[in-house]
């Protein structure tokens, strides 16, 4: 996070494995963009860095 300032980014659901857009403050905590509406009672996220792109191999 650069200059303290919070980041979006993508994050999987600890519970149910779903991917949902949050945000990254500057001290770690993660949170769901969009308010407290989560996608199951879990609070915690995985936060998705660096995946490599999707490669498509030709038919």
């Amino acid at each position: 996070m650069s200059n303290g300032e919070k980041v979006k980014s993508v994050a999987i659901c600890e519970n149910c494995d779903q991917p949902s857009p949050v945000r990254i403050w500057p001290d770690g905590t993660v949170r769901p963009i969009g308010g407290k509406r989560r996608c199951c009672s879990e609070s915690s996220y995985r936060v998705v860095e660096n995946e490599p792109p999707a490669e498509f191999a030709d038919d």
